[in-house]
């Protein structure tokens, strides 16, 4: 199954279907199946913050905020990146879902955003998702920094930790999943929850991160 997987993973990333998949007409360059999965995390954990690294066009925000919206949650989504990459297609999304995002044109370890990230998160249930570069330095720093939002029982989850397993990246180094690796030796309260990858085919093998205690 893993070897059928892997082949169609392979195509998705060589015709960069990626590019193609959209949420209320927003890109949002994520593998269908793991948008199923964090519906279902969203829906099991009730965060009333989501906070997220990497923008890109505000697919990804829209999709998080629209299931907080029909769940009747007021949950806020957090989200920042340094380049301002939103369209109009962004902003034609109703404000009753729009609304509860919060944009911030900022680099994700900058020292402002990170007290403001502390200032959502403090006394709240929150998840966090990171999908900014890629790197392993550049990851494993924001482990560091943001691990300590995520609320006991949430996520931390880590995107695009196929790179070299099984998609190869040349800017990547060793890449988000090895950053997970390195974490993981250090903060014994997190652990990787394979339920996550029960549909198989997944950008995030090994990146969904189960706070548990």
């Amino acid at each position: 199954m893993k070897k059928i997987s892997d082949d169609y993973h392979v195509h998705y990333e060589e015709k960069r279907l990626w590019e193609q998949t959209r949420w209320l007409g927003v890109p949002i360059w994520k593998n269908p199946c793991d948008l199923l999965i964090f519906q279902e995390l969203i829906f099991k954990v009730k965060p009333e913050v989501i906070i997220e690294t990497g923008t890109k066009f505000g697919g990804s925000a829209v999709f998080f905020a629209s299931v907080l919206k029909l769940m009747h949650c007021d949950g806020k989504v957090i989200t920042m990146d340094p380049i301002d990459q939103l369209g109009n297609d962004f902003y034609d999304v109703p404000i009753s879902i729009r609304g509860n995002i919060r944009i911030n044109l900022v680099d994700s370890l900058n020292e402002h955003m990170l007290q403001l990230a502390y200032m959502h998160a403090f006394n709240k249930r929150t998840m966090v998702v990171l999908d900014s570069w890629h790197s392993e330095d550049h990851v494993l720093k924001e482990l560091e920094a943001y691990h300590k939002f995520v609320s006991v029982g949430s996520y931390l989850v880590v995107e695009d930790t196929h790179i070299n397993n099984p998609i190869k990246w040349n800017h990547s180094n060793g890449g988000p999943g090895a950053a997970v690796k390195r974490f993981l030796t250090k903060h014994t309260n997190f652990e990787v929850d394979r339920d996550c990858e029960k549909l198989v085919w997944t950008f995030n093998p090994g990146g969904f991160l189960k706070r548990m205690y």
